[in-house]
């Protein structure tokens, strides 16, 4: 169970970062002056990239947030192939935070998405859901590790 959980939290991640390279992609090529009008990333509605790609929230810092995700799900990936190759998640203490900051994120720009904009890109919101199923399989997968306390003394045995 331990090594599917893994290697489902890899598969997801290797689709995030699909995903998100794709938006990146997309989001380079309508932020270029002389290509505004190209269709973008988005094939789902007309404007609805261009809408998305000059939004505030399109970027952090000036760095696109799809390239963000992309980092994101790239660490995801190295940390489920370490724990595929040695059974252990490594970076215990950075991971566990990383993922709740991620989680956070993507749910406020989900929020974004469909309250403030009001574009449901398909490409965005697929990322998004995946990074919620990653990290509850591997809040599934750190309740799996935990050992299972035993009982000593006289309740042990269901006397009274």
């Amino acid at each position: 169970m331990r090594r599917a959980l893994s290697l489902v939290i890899a598969v997801l991640a290797l689709a995030g970062m699909a995903d998100s390279a794709y938006l990146t992609f997309g989001y380079l090529k309508l932020s270029q002056p002389d290509d505004a009008a190209a269709p973008g990333a988005c094939l789902i509605g007309r404007g609805g990239c261009e809408a998305l790609a000059q939004s505030s929230e399109a970027t952090v810092l000036g760095v696109p947030t799809a390239l963000i995700g992309f980092a994101y799900f790239s660490f995801v990936l190295a940390t489920a192939a370490v724990r595929l190759r040695w059974g252990i998640w490594p970076l215990i203490p950075f991971i566990e935070p990383v993922l709740c900051i991620g989680l956070f994120f993507s749910g406020y720009l989900v929020w974004v998405l469909l309250f403030e904009i009001g574009i449901p890109c398909p490409f965005c919101l697929f990322a998004h859901t995946v990074n919620a199923t990653i990290v509850l399989l591997y809040a599934v997968s750190r309740r799996i590790d935990r050992p299972v306390p035993t009982r000593r003394g006289r309740w042990a045995m269901g006397h009274r």
